[in-house]
């Protein structure tokens, strides 16, 4: 089939299974019990009892080959899926879709009690109303340390996270982290994570980061520069920017670029740069022999500043796309 041929491939497509195939009882879901089914990757949306009990019991009984799972918003009480989580070993990738921070923490919690879970990908996304403004409103979550230094991909939507989490990324005890890949989406006026701000995170693993909301005071993206710039494994950096971002935090990422020695790809949305703010990011650019590829939203500058800096790098990089 199909489905075998791109498992052979090593492909992982994730397949939406409607509720009315989600019975316990059912065809597909004995199939997928079983690991007779090529089906490594689902997506549910449970509308009914009947289907939330199903996907609870996929995830009780170990279900051999579901790999990922995708979870959307349900409207229903999600006790029993979240009680499949705390036995479950063979999920290895767990996509959340909350619209109420207590079933995004029930989660949390119960993948903190499952000592034995597999689960190397977690994303967390809103999908609510409007989203909190500012991290006055926002919810904090709590990640268990355990939980967090299992994790190579950790995706959070409008949330903060406590901050013993955070320290978990650091290697304070002999026991560093796996963590490779962090997409953060901010409130507005977020207060930068501690564990962010220290001076040496040369012991994190970070390959990929991906801020989005940033509106940071200069000091604070200074602060972070000097974290990120020790992080050796660092090669991967996507800003995504309030266009009202000030000017200092604009020339940072010039300076930041000039420093860092590991990043080969950058991508920038959002921030409207000036010609100054262009000769800056320049620079920092000129400097940076490792980049090789950089993306820029097209409202991030004019016509004459797009010119100016590519008269900077003609030369420099191997990809320059403009989304």
């Amino acid at each position: 089939s199909l489905l075998e041929i791109l498992n052979d491939l090593g492909e992982r497509p994730v397949i939406k299974l409607p509720s009315e195939y989600l019975s316990k009882d059912s065809w597909e879901c004995q199939k997928i019990k079983s690991g007779e089914s090529a089906v490594q990757s689902l997506s549910v949306a449970p509308s009914d009892e009947v289907a939330l009990q199903g996907v609870a019991d996929l995830l009780r009984k170990d279900a051999k080959g579901v790999k990922e799972i995708h979870i959307q918003e349900s409207s229903l009480d999600l006790a029993p899926i979240f009680e499949g989580l705390k036995v479950n070993t063979n999920l290895e990738a767990l996509h959340f879709s909350y619209s109420k921070p207590e079933q995004a923490q029930a989660l949390l919690d119960a993948l903190a009690d499952n000592a034995k879970s597999g689960i190397r990908t977690l994303k967390l996304k809103y999908a609510g109303g409007k989203p909190a403004q500012t991290l006055e409103t926002a919810p904090e979550l709590q990640i268990a340390p355990h939980t967090m230094r299992k994790l190579h991909a950790l995706s959070i939507d409008y949330a903060s996270v406590k901050e013993d989490a955070w320290a978990s990324i650091l290697e304070k005890d002999g026991q560093g982290s796996s963590l490779e890949r962090l997409h953060l989406r901010f409130p507005a006026d977020v207060e930068l994570p501690s564990a962010f701000q220290e001076a040496e995170m040369g012991t994190v693993a970070l390959k990929e980061l991906t801020i989005e909301g940033l509106s940071l005071p200069c000091i604070a993206m200074q602060v972070l520069s000097r974290g990120l710039a020790s992080v050796p494994s660092l090669n991967k950096l996507s800003l995504k920017c309030s266009p009202s971002q000030n000017r200092d935090c604009k020339i940072w990422i010039g300076d930041f670029l000039s420093k860092n020695e590991s990043v080969e790809e950058l991508h920038l949305h959002g921030a409207r740069f000036t010609m100054d703010e262009v000769l800056e990011l320049a620079r920092g650019l000129g400097q940076n022999f490792k980049l090789q590829k950089r993306y820029l939203d097209d409202d991030s500058m004019g016509y004459a500043e797009q010119q100016r800096l590519d008269s900077f790098l003609s030369t420099g990089l191997s990809t320059c796309k403009v989304i």
